[in-house]
């Protein structure tokens, strides 16, 4: 049996955190596409959407991710959204 990938699943909970104000990621839409739309619809942590979207990729297609996975780990562990969607963030 495969082991869970602790990557996908750090992701998997930032994204579900994202999505408590608004925006959710949709099945086809690749990490980056997605970062630039909660970024957008959610101006006051467009920084740290960029920067954990940013690192989960150099992490997920990277050949070895090295001490990355601990810095990513503590990026998401930290990230609570407080900012107010904006009024152009529909639920999906």
């Amino acid at each position: 049996r495969r082991r869970p990938d602790p990557v996908k699943a750090l992701y998997e909970r930032f994204c579900r955190k994202i999505a408590r104000l608004g925006p959710e990621r949709i099945s086809t839409e690749g990490p980056a596409d997605f970062a630039a739309r909660a970024a957008l619809l959610l101006p006051n942590e467009s920084e740290q959407i960029r920067q954990i979207s940013s690192d989960y990729i150099a992490l997920r297609y990277s050949l070895g991710p090295g001490i990355l996975l601990a810095h990513f780990a503590n990026e998401v562990n930290a990230f609570t959204p407080h900012g107010l969607r904006t009024p152009l963030a529909p639920r999906v």
